[in-house]
């Protein structure tokens, strides 16, 4: 990409047309500089609270280089949304979707490793989920930017859901499947959104630093959401089973019917 002409400037103020970082390791990165300080700020705060000029002095980079890599500040705010969809290894949930099978079996098996892969990029194991943060706070506080973030971002991908779950129910209406398709999604957000509540309420956190160790929730969550949606769907027992077998470790391979608590139920209610 060829950068604009770099000016020197004497005040902090002055609006440098360079895209390059003022940043003394000479770092070249500014457009991904420049996105990790809005999506820290953005999802801290708000889209209406954050200032570009902050964003900016963040990144380390001036006023010019926002216009010049997003072409205005609610660009740069989409694009933080997109980006913040990715998990930190790279995949996303969301693009499992892309291909819906015919079959119901299929079907249920990619649900369930949707509802997986979903879960664990909206939960992960240190720190919070930037962009249910954007999202949730869209839905509190609506910004001039909330049409552009449901076209761009929501509504593409409640399609792809819509589509998956007509597999299962294809004499539904498009407002049924739409209802179905918020149901699911309002199980996995909870489980983000309320992560520090649920942890106290359990006694034990929903993502432990260590994965695998037995010592968190999230084992246990993702085969009672997916096998909750499943049986909203009309999926047996059996199917719902055989898809979370696909899809999960041994350990994790029965859906929340055929599972107890490790902990009596008077022990429970002592807790309380």
């Amino acid at each position: 990409m060829t950068h604009l002409p770099s000016h020197r400037h004497d005040s902090h103020d002055s609006l440098d047309r360079s895209p390059h970082l003022h940043d003394p390791t000479g770092s070249p990165d500014v457009r991904a500089a420049l996105l990790l300080a809005a999506t820290e700020r953005f999802s801290a705060r708000g889209f209406a609270a954050v200032g570009i000029r902050e964003i900016a002095d963040r990144a380390g980079a001036n006023l010019a280089s926002i216009n010049y890599y997003f072409g205005s500040k609610r660009g740069l705010y989409l694009e933080t949304v997109r980006t913040s969809m990715v998990n930190r290894d790279g995949r996303n949930a969301w693009e499992l979707l892309e291909q819906i099978p015919d079959d119901p079996d299929d079907a249920a098996i990619l649900l369930a490793r949707f509802v997986r892969e979903w879960l664990d990029q909206l939960i992960p194991a240190e720190g919070g989920n930037a962009c249910a943060s954007l999202i949730v706070r869209e839905g509190l506080h609506p910004t001039e930017a909330i049409d552009a973030v449901v076209d761009d971002y929501l509504k593409p991908n409640e399609c792809r859901l819509r589509r998956l779950i007509a597999v299962f129910l294809p004499e539904a209406d498009e407002l049924e499947l739409g209802l179905h398709a918020h149901g699911l999604l309002g199980l996995t957000l909870h489980y983000c959104i309320y992560r520090p509540i649920v942890e106290r309420l359990r006694g034990m956190p929903i993502r432990s630093a260590a994965p695998g160790d037995g010592h968190d929730l999230l084992a246990r969550i993702t085969p009672h959401v997916t096998s909750t949606v499943l049986r909203s769907l009309g999926v047996d027992e059996a199917k719902i089973d055989a898809a979370l077998k696909q899809v999960a470790p041994d350990s994790e391979a029965s859906s929340d019917a055929d599972r107890t608590s490790d902990t009596p139920a008077d022990q429970l209610m002592e807790r309380e």
